[in-house]
């Protein structure tokens, strides 16, 4: 995939990697740059998998 594409400030935004630490980091960079409501999936997609919760690949 190429082009640019901006993601809105205005807009809450959920951050996810396998294991949460990748998309923690990833978090912290969006906060310094303007983004507030930002949000962490804690321990990742493979928590998320434990808990049986539906996932869509």
């Amino acid at each position: 995939m190429t082009g640019n594409f901006t993601i809105p400030q205005d807009r809450p935004l959920l951050l996810y990697c396998a294991t949460g630490g990748r998309s923690y980091a990833a978090m912290q960079i969006f906060a310094r740059n303007g983004y507030i409501e930002n949000y962490n999936l804690q321990d990742g997609v493979s928590a998320w998998k434990q808990t049986n919760l539906p996932l869509v690949y």
